[in-house]
């Protein structure tokens, strides 16, 4: 198997939702939601290689090193996604619910956390600053 250039990796991670980027010396980014879902396939009992496989990633384009090392991640990066799903302060109170997407009860419950934290500290804001506006409107249109 040839080693593929940037641009085949470019072409193979286009469209597809679990590579997030690739870099620059050909290892893809991949996403949360990539890491989440090989791990269930892991669990279901598949060999990393069929696990791979069953995400859509041509494993004998890619190689099945690329395979191993992907699980390989999965596995240590598991805990890590767990702790993230519940700890509010990996979340962006400031968004609205609906730019969140989809959201397992726990993500969700550690979202609205986040969310209350970032509304308290508004609230604060607008406390100490007597001025603060709380709905700024322009027009770029001339009174009439």
């Amino acid at each position: 198997m040839a080693k593929l250039t940037l641009e085949e990796l470019w072409k193979i991670s286009d469209g597809n939702e679990y590579i997030e980027s690739v870099s620059e010396n050909g290892k893809f980014i991949y996403t949360k939601s990539f890491y989440l879902e090989i791990n269930k396939k892991l669990n279901e009992g598949l060999n990393p290689v069929e696990a791979y496989q069953a995400l859509g990633f041509d494993v004998d384009k890619l190689g099945k090193d690329r395979a191993y090392a992907a699980c390989k991640r999965a596995k240590v990066n598991a805990e890590k996604f767990k702790e993230m799903a519940t700890d509010p302060k990996y979340y962006n109170g400031s968004k609205l619910r609906e730019e969140m997407g989809e959201l397992t009860p726990e993500e969700e419950l550690a979202y609205y956390k986040s969310r209350v934290i970032f509304l308290e500290a508004v609230n604060e804001l607008q406390k100490k600053t007597p001025g603060f506006p709380l709905n700024v409107r322009t027009s770029s249109q001339n009174k009439k």
